[in-house]
């Protein structure tokens, strides 16, 4: 049958009830292709790879990136899904393999499915070549088994497909396994790259940082390859995920060589003049400029009289070579020449369920034999959608199939191999599919709900016509925010930049926890670049703190307390994670420290593979979540209450957007829960309020806020409308629409409101990233802030309904249950601030100055350090007046008292306490103890080595008074507090002072057999000295030596 997409089109728009609830046609017309030739001709074998896959010619983009590999060179191919990145660096490697055949290449890819094809296509290539000659391949993942894990880490093949958290995982903590790949490593390809931002982004910038640094310790240089979707800012984000320096000038290749086209990267916000003067979204390209309002750095306000934010400099991020020469700027290849086929693009408004619309549309191409992908946003909707469309299809209902990443392996890979021969007519996925997946050729996309991205949607509309067919992508918009505005705005989707990839590689928590995976893979020189980065320094001494870091012996280098830290780094979270168990103590999931509060919490409904949970109890010290299934069928769902608020703790960046005051910087919020809602399942009614008695969520983040003068505010209120349900409302909006201005989900972002903030002596909203250390997406998106305040008055201004509702003010994770809210008071305020001058003077932001001079210190401890080298001197306090240090040898054995429990039983052979009043040593034996306890009285410290658990538990029986009430250093205790293990002081004795004990507790106890007091003595009164001077080293350097299970003398930090 010809064009039956066209046909399916033309009935669609022809059916009276399905055509008025499409709002907007277009049909994107058919692309030619566009060839290219490599610089330097392929060796023959390469191209008779070629020849063998019916290929004259690679498209322009294959060959202008082959050419930059070939030449040494880091790239990104940042051209549309199915453009054919593959060729891109397949084929050097294989030229590479054929003249050097002990060259590797690594390959990451985000998920398992991705690396499979990848394992068949790259086989594919070089089928025809002699088995000896083929370059090996290997997937090294989660599903290879033990026995295949050890033969390729024996011997390594050419290429290894693997994935970051196997690199984080099983690779770089055991890179000594690994030596002949990594030292052989020349080229890094990265594929799907705009999947890592946001959190997962923060810890693949440290990832790949560490993975550079264990390269070089064996001379490798490996050059990166970044493949990634058409993202608004392709050579930021690789330079972000390699901890490069950035320059706005992004380096754009043509197809004429390796000049710059000279294509600037903008943040300018462009809002022309509208309707009664106010601004409005922009309408593509070319919208005229207005005039625009200055942002500066620091505490000065922005200046002027127009309606845009315009970001002054653009900010840099640290290089990872520290002060060498910066890299060369990363050459970005934009411009496809693969062809593409007509495709139709359909925006529908449905009239029923955006589900139930969905499986009319499915139905409707099944008729017509159109292979059928549909995108869900949920794994429940993806099963209840594949049930539904089934029991409708009739003959087709065998051939649709679900697919999420809940499925096995096993049960993904037959889904694939159907969808690919034909077997299955349509699928129904999350974003599961979105990826380069090879799923055969479809015919049409149904997108259930707006993606959340241009990008995304673009991914997922490229799923179908890779053939060069014609095809149709049709876009059923849900009740969210975005939806709703892009349905009823489509020329904005299609006029709009592509989303910006946003990374924040220099996150303080996330650096925190790879310094320390760093650190045990290799010690880190006190020198090392690395620690020059932003919040390095803080962070080592955090680590050094919580005596997870350790320096060694000569201080020049630090080493990691943990041998493998990394288990303990999830690379999705930013916090420890904690492990979900069911009754039986089996794991069946694991949630981010960070959001367990909140989705754990006692009494949270947990969904786990098809079976529902309630949570019993959260253990944050143990890590550990415990629920059960309950015997009554669960038919409600649980959301959590909270109270929030916020401290500004720095301001980055002020300016205005119209007539409102607008800053950036850095926010500590506090989070309390206060109890959790039971909502039904069916209606979303609520059942009941549960209160939770938890301690409250305290983190520092990155945000944005805009102030509300006085004038608007007086006008909200003489008006009678609900003044902070207008500001909750416009809360809520804001953050609905920010992934219009960068590309995340409305769940990266928190909110606060507030009627008047203290710091600010105004009314304010606040927006930040929900992730501790901030992801960079408030930084990016705050010189758009005034786009910002456009979209979400047009958002309110169409949606029809009268009190709001989740297409516009409603928020789903509101910590107060969306109130109070006042959809027709934040349009009044909205407009009125939009109507108003900008404001005059500066922003004043009580309670900062102490908080700001103390980083500023901070960065100069750091500048001095690097320019002189030379550590500050330390300053010890004073001695106590009087200190004593006591040591007991006993009678008895634990065996013979029945346990170390009963201390109280093994009586006293020999105590000897040193006394710094007179610089002696005084010996007691049993029958003179209450002279001690006269002396110890006297004390204004008593200084032991595990005295607290053992020394006084033994003298305890003899004591007319509580030993416990002495003021006591217990040095055994503090060393454990830091490394979280106990350590001996012999250990500590001899690798701090060169001086091993004389004797051990066995020795002294044959001794009272025998009747030797005098060897007693002599050896307690060795030990008090042992005891007394690893004391003085301490409090005089502010660390003591131990030697660590690696043979490593190290130093623990002490204060005292």
């Amino acid at each position: 049958m010809q064009n039956t997409v066209a046909d399916y089109i033309r009935a669609l728009l022809a059916a009276e009830r399905f055509a008025r609830q499409v709002t907007h046609h277009r049909v994107l017309p058919a692309r030619e292709a566009r060839y290219g030739e490599t610089r330097r001709p392929w060796p023959r074998a390469v191209a008779e790879v070629l020849r063998e896959r019916g290929i004259a010619s690679l498209y322009s983009h294959q060959a202008l990136t082959a050419d930059n590999i070939r030449a040494g060179r880091d790239v990104v191919v940042a051209t549309p899904t199915a453009s054919g990145k593959t060729l891109c660096y397949s084929l050097p490697i294989l030229e590479k393999c054929l003249q050097d055949p002990d060259s590797r290449a690594l390959m990451l890819f985000p998920l398992k499915a991705l690396a499979q094809d990848q394992l068949a296509a790259f086989g594919e290539l070089t089928a025809h070549w002699p088995e000896a000659a083929r370059p090996s391949i290997a997937i090294y993942d989660g599903d290879t088994t033990d026995h295949f894990r050890r033969k390729i880490r024996k011997n390594p093949p050419n290429v290894l497909i693997t994935n970051p958290e196997m690199l984080h995982l099983a690779i770089l903590p055991y890179h000594q396994q690994w030596t002949t790949f990594l030292a052989s490593l020349s080229l890094v390809v990265v594929d799907e790259a705009h999947t890592y931002r946001g959190v997962l982004g923060s810890h693949i910038s440290q990832l790949f940082r560490r993975l550079n640094r264990v390269c070089a310790r064996y001379a490798a240089r490996p050059n990166f390859v970044f493949c990634t979707a058409t993202v608004g800012n392709p050579e930021e984000l690789a330079a972000n995920l390699l901890g490069r320096e950035w320059a706005e000038e992004g380096t754009a290749l043509s197809e004429g060589g390796f000049s710059p086209s000279g294509q600037p990267l903008s943040s300018k916000v462009s809002l022309p003049e509208t309707d009664g003067g106010a601004g409005a979204a922009p309408t593509g390209r070319n919208a005229p400029q207005p005039q625009e309002v200055s942002e500066k750095a620091g505490d000065a306000p922005g200046t002027g009289s127009g309606k845009a934010i315009e970001s002054g400099p653009p900010e840099t991020v640290s290089s990872a070579a520290g002060g060498v020469p910066p890299f060369p700027a990363i050459p970005v290849i934009r411009d496809s020449g693969a062809p593409t086929g007509r495709r139709h693009m359909v925006f529908i408004d449905p009239e029923d369920s955006p589900s139930t619309t969905a499986i009319a549309l499915l139905k409707a191409a099944l008729a017509r034999g159109l292979r059928t992908i549909v995108y869900c946003r949920s794994r429940r909707m993806t099963e209840l959608i594949a049930l539904w469309a089934a029991d409708k299809a009739g003959s087709y209902a065998g051939r649709i199939s679900a697919y999420r990443a809940g499925f096995l392996p096993e049960e993904r890979r037959e889904i694939e191999a159907r969808m690919s021969d034909g077997q299955l007519l349509a699928v129904v996925t999350t974003s599961a599919l979105e990826l380069g997946i090879d799923i055969g050729n479809l015919d049409v996309c149904i997108l259930v709900g707006y993606p959340g991205t241009v990008i995304s949607t673009l991914q997922r509309g490229g799923r179908v016509g890779r053939s060069g067919q014609e095809s149709a992508v049709l876009l059923v918009a849900g009740e969210d925010a975005l939806d709703q505005y892009f349905i009823h705005k489509p020329e904005a989707f299609f006029e709009r930049e592509p989303e910006r990839a946003v990374v924040n590689p220099d996150n303080d928590v996330i650096v925190k926890r790879h310094l320390e995976c760093a650190a045990a893979e290799l010690p880190l020189a006190c020198g090392d670049p690395w620690l020059r980065g932003p919040g390095a320094q803080a962070a080592l001494r955090e680590l050094e703190r919580e005596g997870l870091l350790l320096k060694s012996a000569d201080g020049g280098e630090w080493i990691a307390a943990r041998k493998r830290p990394q288990r303990h780094v999830d690379l999705r979270g930013c916090g420890a994670s904690c492990t979900i168990v069911d009754a039986e103590g089996k794991p069946i999931g694991s949630v981010d420290g960070h959001q367990a509060y909140k989705e754990t919490h006692p009494g949270a409904v947990y969904l786990h593979r098809g079976k529902t949970y309630v949570v019993k109890s959260l253990d944050m010290a143990e890590r550990l979540v415990r629920c059960e299934v309950p015997e009554q069928r669960v038919n409600w769902h649980t959301r959590v209450r909270s109270h929030k608020e916020t401290a500004i703790i720095e301001v980055k960046r002020t300016g205005t957007a119209f007539g409102s005051p607008v800053a950036f910087g850095r926010l500590r919020v506090t989070e309390t829960i206060t109890g959790y809602e039971r909502r039904s399942v069916s209606d979303n009614r609520l059942i009941c309020v549960v209160p939770l008695d938890l301690p409250p969520l305290v983190f520092e983040t990155e945000g944005l806020w805009f102030c509300v003068p006085d004038g608007p505010r007086r006008e909200t209120e003489d008006n009678l409308m609900h003044f902070m349900g207008s500001i909750h409302a416009l809360e809520h909006a804001s953050i609905g629409l920010m992934p219009l201005m960068v590309m995340a989900d409305r769940n990266d972002f928190g909110g606060i409101s507030t009627p008047m903030h203290a710091q600010l002596g105004l009314p304010a909203v606040f927006v930040y990233d929900g992730l501790p250390g901030g992801a960079g997406l408030c930084r990016s998106a705050f010189p758009r802030l005034a786009e910002l305040f456009a979209a979400v008055r047009d958002l309110l201004r169409r949606c029809p309904c009268e009190l709001g509702c989740p297409s516009c003010v409603h928020s789903p994770k509101c910590g107060s249950g969306n109130r109070p809210i006042d959809k027709a008071g934040a349009l009044f305020l909205l407009e009125r601030l939009i109507a108003a001058p900008p404001p005059e003077g500066d922003m004043l932001v009580s309670g900062l100055e102490p908080e700001t001079r103390e980083k500023e210190t901070m960065a100069v401890d750091v500048v001095m350090g690097e320019a002189s080298g030379v550590p500050e001197a330390r300053v010890p306090a004073p001695l106590p007046g009087r200190y004593m240090v006591l040591d007991v040898e006993t009678r008895r054995s634990a065996a013979e008292v029945g346990g170390w429990s009963r201390a109280d039983r093994m009586g006293v052979s020999v105590a000897v306490l040193y006394d710094s009043q007179g610089d002696g040593f005084i010996e007691y034996e049993q029958d003179a103890l209450p002279d001690l306890f006269a002396r110890l009285r006297e004390a204004d410290l008593v200084i032991g080595f595990n005295s607290s658990r053992f020394d006084y538990a033994v003298l305890q029986p003899f004591a007319g008074y509580d030993l416990r009430s002495l003021p006591t250093l217990d040095m055994l205790v503090e060393v454990k507090k830091r490394l979280s293990y106990r350590v001996s002081l012999d250990n500590l004795a001899r690798a701090t002072l060169n001086a091993p004990k004389s004797a051990d507790g066995l020795q002294a106890l044959q001794w009272w057999k025998e009747g030797n007091l005098a060897a007693i003595a002599e050896y307690c009164r060795k030990d008090v000295e042992i005891t007394r001077d690893v004391y003085l080293f301490g409090h005089r350097e502010g660390y003591l030596l131990f030697t660590n299970k690696a043979g490593q003398a190290v130093r623990i930090a002490v204060e005292w």
